[in-house]
């Protein structure tokens, strides 16, 4: 039963590769599309500017996601379109999509309406609040013939990190439904991961399997949560800033779900009074991150987790490499195999790294 878990998840984990690779063709093509010519930013370590004063200071160049990492800065974002280079028409709609969706506030200034501010969107406030009924947050503009300058304000409490794209019509829906499919299949694979967990959990009851079951549940609604699902179904009836908390919750009952499944996981393989001592501190540590949560300190709660959680995959690995029973270690009978498990923790080390290492502002 416990080979048939570890088996499970590397599934899991190659079905997780073929989705972020779909997600990154996507985003491609719609890239080879965009209207965007110029991408140029300027941080207010204050949250204090205005459009005016952001447009007098030295603009910082950044192509594809622009990742900042953590902070209290006002992120001000400088868009320069030029819709006649793919030969748009002057009248036709263009979008400006931003991802991810846990971004607080995002507010448009566009030079084809004076720079009137328009009304803010993001992770708090109504999803009636943005152009379009869509899982990720989107402006509806007017395309024009002239180049021009559209300037996005961001401020957040998670990690400042953007996907900024100005797609046609046509490349966003298109596009859109790409997104809409991957991401409803990678939620279908975690349904279906969630309910085997609950059943070798039922079938039986150790630490392994039930860490495995928590760990599923939580994936599944941290995805939905993390790809705006959760707020494109619950609008209405669901505050954004209940939302918005519990995604900030589950981002590190995420983490802490990694820590247990993975620490069970390698107790398969023996017990170690170092691995115990490394995982005690750890709980303790992310008790301290929860404890931050509830007082309302939510930016420095999410970024200790993520600086909490980028050392787990590489303490994993080098546990399941270079651990060895003493000789006169109780003989624990395990259907484990080291190489399996040495297997899962690299690939969990590449996923750990590839996603936490832009969340920091490192990459």
């Amino acid at each position: 039963m416990r080979l048939r878990i570890l088996s499970f998840v590397k599934i899991q984990a190659f079905s997780c590769m073929l989705i972020t690779l779909a997600l990154f063709l996507t985003a491609a093509n719609a890239l080879a599309k965009d209207h965007i010519t110029e991408r140029h930013y300027v941080e207010d370590s204050l949250g204090q500017w205005t459009l005016e004063e952001a447009k007098l200071q030295p603009q910082h160049n950044f192509s594809g996601i622009l990742a900042k990492g953590y902070g209290k800065g006002v992120l001000w974002v400088r868009l320069r379109i030029d819709p006649s280079q793919i030969g748009a028409a002057a009248d036709e709609p263009l979008y400006l999509r931003i991802r991810p969706t846990y971004l607080d506030q995002l507010v448009l200034y566009d030079e084809a309406e004076e720079f009137l501010p328009r009304a803010p969107i993001g992770d708090r406030y109504p999803l009636a609040s943005q152009d379009e009924h869509a899982s990720v947050y989107v402006f509806r503009i007017r395309s024009g013939s002239e180049p021009r300058d559209l300037w996005l304000r961001i401020q957040t409490t998670s990690t400042r990190m953007a996907y900024i794209e100005v797609l046609n019509e046509s490349v966003f829906r298109k596009s859109s439904i790409q997104l809409i499919t991957y991401g409803g299949i990678f939620l279908g694979l975690m349904t279906l991961f969630t309910a085997f967990g609950i059943w070798q959990l039922l079938l039986r009851r150790d630490v392994l399997n039930g860490s495995f079951a928590l760990f599923q549940i939580v994936t599944l609604l941290y995805g939905a949560t993390n790809l705006g699902y959760l707020r494109l179904w619950t609008s209405g009836w669901l505050a954004p800033a209940f939302l918005d908390r519990m995604f900030s919750l589950l981002a590190v009952l995420f983490v802490v779900s990694i820590l247990l499944y993975s620490f069970s996981v390698l107790q398969e393989l023996g017990r170690s009074r170092i691995r115990e001592w490394v995982f005690g501190t750890f709980i303790l540590l992310f008790g301290v991150v929860l404890v931050l949560q509830f007082a309302g300190n939510i930016e420095l709660a999410l970024q200790m987790n993520v600086l909490l959680g980028l050392p787990l995959p590489l303490l994993f690995l080098a546990d399941a490499l270079f651990f060895k029973n003493s000789p006169d270690a109780e003989k624990k009978p395990t259907t484990l195999n080291k190489n399996s498990v040495v297997i899962y923790f690299s690939i969990t080390l590449l996923f750990g790294y590839f996603f936490g290492l832009p969340a920091v502002g490192w990459s």
